[in-house]
């Protein structure tokens, strides 16, 4: 306690009087007291209350269960003491008619039961018989009127009364006054029993007389030091006995009235003349006697008053000491809220006072703008993040990562590595110049994006994986982390279908896989991203859309090679022949060469290079003058551009058919020009023909024809006669020879003929044309 007031003086002299954080803190905290203190007092009052009056019930309860116990024990007792009587022989009607000796032993028979049972004062005996109206008791014979009048004059009970109503059953008369020779009056309560028992018509009964002291002997004890009632009905509810501790007899009647006519329940409560009660009632099973106790609430409620209070001071000693308290952690809380107020306004805002307004608003303001700048920096962390993660994810397919500090950073970058196994896989996309062309930029994006998150995602069945995209701007790489027992190839081959056929479903392109052997060593990482991009290499050998793994590679090489010579030999003769079948043909028996012998890439790539300069040197050979298009053919050969077998043997028949166009184009160009300068020589020589000039050439008629008309756009023989009309026109014009003569000099035999064909030309005849010029 000392040490709580020490705290609280000093806190007094830290008062912020005029801080409204202060004010909430102290006052939130009072709330909090008053508020714990009225739910718990409240609690406990009502639980104290009730727990009280249910310990003074469950004790009257056990008291009540003494009492009954107690009365039906003495009742048994009685029901077997009045079997015992009417069995014994002494005590026959026969026997106590006779008079004299008889009637003397029926009393000191009597005598005998009485003395063997204190709680009886007399039992009698009656028979009903017209020859007699004697009753005999243990105290003596009397008949019947001497017996209601003078030995026993019950108040309420008269001899025609007992002798017209014998009971049929045991019954309980209810306690009642009773005047006795010689004595002060007394109370007496009778208990009757038939002879016989639940006969329709007794022949007598017994009568056991229990004096009023020996009866509430019993019971009184039920209600221990409290104040109350007691009563004890019979079976038919009336009121047998009733005893009062403190209590006056007026209210005792109202409430034997009041129980006799309600339904009360084992514990109950009853409010009579404005008082309440609590009542407790037990019933016999034995006689079905009800046993009911009825104490006021008050009297137990004056000592919940007296509690009450205690309480009551205890709360209001406990409420001024939580204000103290209250106080107190106000100040020790607000303390750190000011100190802290105060350094961020000498940081942050030196003319803002935070001790005149309202601190925590301050602070509130104040680290707002301090979150706002840091989350525009970490926003431009962010935002640099995917690329730092992408950085050091290809330092590490580098083997660029030798430090155990850059080690660390990978968890720093979101690069976890933290399952056993390791492995590179590469995945390319196949004929990406087609890819690029029928895809824009963002769409291009968006297709590598899903293909790295779709690796992502299935290398989790696995273990884990990291995506990184735009490898070379081909595909995508994938660092797999593999749980244990997930390790072997067969597992990532089968990783790399589904992949490949999702790809190929959803964006119907194909993608080679290239997968490096798993390693536990993350440094050597790098050398498995080295054997995966050997293997995507042998996509050349193998074709578009494989899955070709390096650890297969390394099985299936071959030591030795052999160079396919004779094949080369045979292209080369082919394109100087302009053999374009033959070329094509000894081009395919080099590719599938390479693929049968199952031999390196270095050494599938050498043959391809060869070819190409075989191609080249071919070329210089025939002094062939590269166009466009062989220049262009001719650099994709030699710059490293092709991916598969199939696109580089498209290139090398592509190639190879230009130059044997070339070659055939350059023979056709020497022929025609050999031909046109024939025909203008020879063409008024009227021995020239089709048939001749092709002899002369060395070729067909209609090879001729067709080949000079393919240069000329017009037959060979047309030609001629327009070369002959020409120079007939120009003898028309500037001779006057005669037209027999002109047309031998132009190479025509018959006239008819020549007239025929210069009308056709002309639209006139020969003469015709001369007489026009002259005129």
């Amino acid at each position: 306690m000392s040490k709580y007031l020490l705290g609280f003086s000093r806190s007094l002299l830290f008062w912020p009087r005029k801080s409204r954080r202060f004010y909430q803190y102290f006052f939130s905290y009072v709330l909090l007291v008053v508020t714990l203190l009225i739910i718990v007092g409240g609690v406990v009052y009502e639980t104290f209350l009730s727990t009280l009056q249910r310990e003074v019930e469950n004790s009257m309860m056990a008291t009540l269960t003494q009492a009954k116990d107690a009365v039906d024990t003495r009742l048994h007792e009685m029901n077997r003491m009045a079997a015992q009587i009417a069995a014994n022989p002494q005590l026959t009607p026969f026997i106590t008619d006779t008079g004299g000796y008889g009637q003397y032993q029926a009393v000191a028979e009597l005598k005998k039961y009485r003395s063997t049972n204190i709680f009886i004062s007399d039992v009698v005996l009656y028979y009903n018989s017209r020859n007699s109206s004697q009753m005999y008791g243990a105290s003596g014979t009397y008949s019947t009127d001497q017996f209601f009048n003078d030995v026993y004059n019950y108040q309420h009970w008269s001899k025609d009364e007992f002798i017209n109503h014998l009971p049929i059953s045991p019954v309980m008369r209810p306690m009642e006054p009773v005047k006795m020779a010689g004595m002060n009056p007394a109370h007496f309560s009778t208990y009757l029993y038939p002879l016989s028992v639940n006969s329709s018509k007794p022949y007598g009964a017994i009568l056991f007389l229990i004096e009023e002291h020996s009866l509430t002997s019993l019971i009184k004890s039920t209600l221990k030091d409290y104040n109350g009632y007691m009563y004890l009905f019979n079976e038919n509810n009336d009121k047998v006995i009733s005893i009062s501790n403190g209590e006056g007899h007026d209210e005792a009647e109202d409430l034997s009235a009041t129980i006799q006519s309600a339904a009360l329940k084992a514990e109950d409560s009853l409010s009579v003349n404005n008082r309440k009660y609590s009542v407790v009632k037990l019933q016999s099973e034995y006689n079905h006697w009800s046993y009911v106790s009825v104490i006021p609430k008050d009297q137990f409620m004056a000592k919940v008053y007296k509690i009450r209070n205690i309480f009551n001071y205890t709360i209001a000693f406990i409420l001024v000491l939580g204000v103290c308290l209250a106080f107190s952690f106000s100040i020790t809380n607000y303390k750190p809220l000011i100190k802290l107020a105060e350094a961020l306004k000498k940081r942050q805002h030196p003319q803002a006072s935070p001790a005149s307004t309202d601190e925590l608003d301050f602070i509130s303001n104040t680290v707002g703008t301090i979150t706002e700048e840091n989350e525009a920096l970490l926003s431009r962390l962010k935002s640099q993040a995917g690329v730092m993660r992408e950085t050091y994810l290809l330092m590490l397919l580098k083997g660029k990562i030798k430090n155990p500090n850059e080690w660390k950073d990978l968890e720093f970058v979101n690069v976890p590595l933290d399952k056993p196994y390791f492995a590179v896989m590469l995945f390319m996309i196949d004929e990406y110049n087609k890819f690029i062309s029928e895809n824009n930029q963002s769409m291009q994006d968006i297709i590598q994006y899903s293909l790295a998150k779709i690796t992502e995602e299935l290398s989790m069945e696995i273990g884990s994986g990291l995506a990184l995209e735009r490898l070379g701007d081909r595909g995508v790489a994938l660092l797999v982390n593999i749980e244990e027992g997930f390790h072997d190839t067969q597992t990532l081959e089968q990783l790399a279908y589904k992949a490949k056929e999702w790809f190929k479903h959803y964006f119907h392109f194909t993608v080679t896989v290239g997968i490096g052997e798993v390693c536990s060593d993350p440094a050597m990482i790098y050398q498995s991203y080295l054997q995966a991009e050997n293997g995507v290499r042998y996509r050349f050998v193998k074709g578009n859309d494989s899955v070709i793994c390096y650890e297969h590679l390394e099985n299936d090489r071959q030591e030795n090679y052999r160079y396919p010579i004779q094949q080369e030999r045979q292209l080369i003769k082919a394109i100087k022949q302009g053999n374009r079948e033959d070329a094509q043909r000894n081009i395919k028996e080099i590719m599938q060469y390479i693929i049968d012998n199952q031999i390196t890439i270095e050494e599938a790539e050498c043959i391809c290079y060869s070819i190409v300069n075989t191609i080249k040197r071919t070329l210089i050979e025939l002094d062939i003058e590269e166009d466009g298009f062989i220049d262009q053919t001719l650099e994709k050969l030699l710059v490293p551009r092709f991916e598969t077998l199939d696109e580089l043997e498209t290139l090398v028949i592509n190639c190879c058919q230009k130059v044997r166009d070339y070659v055939a184009g350059r023979k056709d160009d020497h022929l025609f020009t050999r031909m046109i300068a024939y025909v203008n020589q020879h063409y008024c020589n009227h021995m020239i023909s089709l048939e001749t000039i092709a002899a002369f050439f060395g070729v067909s008629p209609s090879y001729a024809t067709r080949f000079f008309k393919e240069h000329t756009g017009q037959p060979l023989m047309r030609y001629i006669d327009m070369l002959r009309m020409e120079k007939a026109k120009t003898m028309l014009k500037t001779t006057d020879l005669p037209l027999k003569e002109l047309i031998g000099e132009i190479g025509y035999v018959d006239s008819s003929i020549f007239i025929r064909k210069f009308k056709k030309y002309e639209g006139r005849t020969p003469i015709q044309y001369r007489n026009m010029l002259k005129n």
